[in-house]
């Protein structure tokens, strides 16, 4: 005789197959592809990396304000977003003095965002900001 619980497993895997539910692996695709809310993490600014103790990052809000951290200054400012089309507007930033290598960090990824013409997200998760040749100037991580 069968366990009620073997007769109800192979109706619930089924249910979720159907409601389009697979096993998870570990490079499980978000759903979430939206540029807005929580805090985007730089992993690569024009393809030359980023360091990942500054932590170089971008918020975007549903009405187009930005702001976030440069390595060494605070940011703000807004963007144009229409679709996957996306154009930051003037940025302002606090004024503070780190070293050489942070202020080159940050004013490389300031000067990418002014290439940036369009944005996307990978199944995986992670931010493309792509400039209007397509190519990605930095590419980011969700952190939150």
């Amino acid at each position: 005789m069968r366990s009620p619980a073997s007769l109800f497993l192979p109706g619930l895997v089924l249910a979720a197959l159907a409601a389009g539910a697979g096993p998870a692996t570990a490079g499980d695709i978000r759903s979430d592809n939206r540029i807005e809310g929580g805090t985007w993490l730089a992993e690569d600014i024009q393809s030359r990396g980023a360091m990942d103790y500054l932590q170089t990052t971008l918020q975007v809000t549903s009405g187009g304000g930005v702001s976030g951290f440069g390595g060494c200054n605070r940011y703000f400012g807004d963007a144009e977003i229409d679709g996957d089309k996306i154009r930051f507007g003037a940025l302002g930033a606090t004024r503070m003095a780190c070293p050489a290598a942070v202020m080159d960090q940050e004013s490389r990824f300031l000067a990418a965002l002014e290439l940036v013409r369009r944005w996307r997200v990978e199944p995986t998760g992670l931010l493309h900001l792509l400039d209007e040749d397509g190519v990605t100037v930095v590419r980011f991580s969700r952190q939150s």
